[in-house]
């Protein structure tokens, strides 16, 4: 989680950063490169977040789910592995 708050502190020290050299008028293709650092790091760590939580629930879904169905919790990479044999089993066979 540390590692989180330093990059979004990096991103924002850029934007306030590229924010006060805009209003003053200065240094203007580094602003731009700051700008777009800060844009990264804001961009890349609500990704990054989102993905984790997508990830969370997809896997506790399957998770209650095989296990409603089977009676025991199967991993989903379990499930697509087999489906994919079977599939393709299916596919030699014709």
């Amino acid at each position: 989680m540390s590692g989180v708050l330093t990059t979004a502190g990096a991103a924002v020290c850029c934007l306030v950063l590229a924010g006060v050299l805009w209003k003053r008028g200065r240094a203007r293709r580094t602003v731009g490169w700051l700008l777009l650092f800060a844009g990264f790091g804001i961009g890349g760590g609500l990704l990054g977040s989102f993905l984790h939580w997508l990830g969370e629930k997809l896997g506790r879904a399957v998770s209650v789910g095989t296990e409603m169905v089977f009676g025991v919790a199967v991993p989903a990479a379990l499930l697509i592995g087999l489906a994919n044999e079977l599939l393709d089993n299916e596919r030699r066979a014709d």
